[in-house]
């Protein structure tokens, strides 16, 4: 069984040399642009869900918060959503 991967803070202590990019540069070697900071109100339960599966998938809420708003370029997942909240 191979090691988990390491999380992003853990990869960001480490200071990997494979992952960190040029100086001005991102790893996907476009140029890098500074991220925008977004606070989000959730009700305790949906924290609690967001926490546990961040936990258990080792990645940090930002990474699953990116990962979900990269799923609403899908058309279907798009709809879903906008179900969801007209309810």
């Amino acid at each position: 069984m191979s090691p988990p991967k390491p999380t992003a803070a853990e990869r960001i202590r480490r200071g990997s040399p494979i992952e960190q990019p040029a100086k001005g540069r991102s790893v996907s070697g476009g140029v890098r642009v500074k991220p925008v900071r977004v606070t989000v109100d959730l009700e305790p339960s949906d924290y609690d869900a967001l926490r546990d599966f961040a936990h258990e998938a080792r990645m940090s809420h930002a990474d699953v918060l990116r990962a979900l708003v990269a799923l609403l370029q899908e058309e279907d997942v798009a709809q879903q959503v906008r179900k969801y909240v007209s309810q």
